[in-house]
């Protein structure tokens, strides 16, 4: 007959795998910026231009 051994250490490491990522979810919920905050960087993005020159690489420009 075959023996099989069971480590007991590695049986709720599935579970605790589980509530973290519950956990990750739960705290990525909380923590989202405000809507001021995505406004200002759609805003940005909008009035940022980057130049590729021969010279000297790439520019940004911010168009105020």
């Amino acid at each position: 007959m075959k023996r099989t051994a069971t480590f007991y250490s590695l049986t709720s490491l599935p579970s605790r795998l589980n509530e973290a990522s519950a956990d990750k979810r739960r705290r990525r919920k909380i923590c989202s910026p405000s809507e001021s905050v995505i406004r200002n960087l759609l805003n940005y993005s909008k009035a940022l231009a980057v130049l590729k020159t021969n010279e000297t690489g790439y520019i940004n420009l911010v168009m105020n």
